[in-house]
């Protein structure tokens, strides 16, 4: 009896909880091996206004060295009406090299009659990061500004999504542009599929909460994924990813990553 009140509570309160668990693998060209772990609350007011609070712990080694990284970022989104959402992201990075890094950001979106908008702005401040960006040593701080968009449109079961971001950091620019695809046949099964062109470094996905770890330029990246629904709160998510990136001395440098998830939803 007083299970099933705790459960009626539930199901009439206006906030649902998530949690998620992420474990991902992946292998450098160059012989390198990443591994980590990665965890993520949410809550949502019935898939409206919300937050998102993220932790992860990677782990890149070589043959000598043994390099950690801890993320944490949080995000958090008011929806006004359906045409406009507005959002926010902060983070903080360190590493076991006493390194210390930190980001903000802001999002606007919304779903008009045609399609779908997303504009964001990121600016993140990497302190004593010298030795990873080989071509900035001079520069005591990293600072990286983001800027993004892309359009989305649903077509019946499928959704498509175009975008671009453009990141400035000391006297250099990068652009990149992306295309992904959606396709939910059940309410319980989805693919999706993303790919990206062009040039980009220390990225950061604000809707994801996915950073991207590696100083070289990341100039093509495809990625795949799949999530199945088993019951109403139990869902499992898989993903495999490519990414090349440009590394001097080394063109052909790039990384593999496979990645499971688990989510719970009530």
């Amino acid at each position: 009896m007083i299970l099933e009140s705790l459960l009626t509570l539930i199901s009439i309160y206006p906030w649902n909880a998530g949690l998620s668990v992420y474990g991902t693998s992946g292998q450098y060209s160059t012989g390198e091996e990443y591994v980590s772990k990665a965890v993520y609350f949410s809550m949502d007011r019935r898939l409206k206004d919300g937050f998102t609070v993220g932790y992860e712990d990677l782990t890149i080694t070589t043959a000598s060295t043994t390099y950690r990284q801890y993320n944490t970022l949080a995000r958090d989104v008011f929806w006004i009406k359906p045409q406009l959402r507005f959002g926010g992201i902060i983070g903080h990075i360190t590493t076991n090299q006493t390194d210390d890094g930190w980001l903000w950001g802001t999002q606007v979106e919304g779903d008009l009659p045609w399609f779908g908008y997303a504009l964001g702005y990121t600016y993140s401040d990497y302190q004593n990061w010298q030795p990873l960006f080989t071509d900035l040593n001079n520069v005591a701080d990293i600072f990286v500004e983001q800027w993004d968009l892309s359009l989305s449109r649903r077509f019946g079961k499928h959704v498509f999504r175009t975008g671009m971001m453009y990141q400035t950091m000391d006297s250099l620019t990068y652009t990149t542009f992306s295309g992904s695809w959606v396709y939910q046949p059940t309410k319980s099964f989805f693919l999706a599929a993303t790919y990206s062109l062009g040039e980009s470094r220390y990225s950061i996905d604000p809707y994801t909460l996915i950073l991207d770890n590696n100083p070289d330029i990341l100039k093509r990246m495809f990625s795949f994924r799949a999530g199945y629904r088993f019951t109403a709160n139990w869902s499992l998510t898989i993903v495999a990813s490519r990414h090349n990136y440009s590394r001097i001395k080394d063109p052909d440098y790039r990384a593999d990553y496979i990645a499971f998830g688990v989510q719970v939803r009530y």
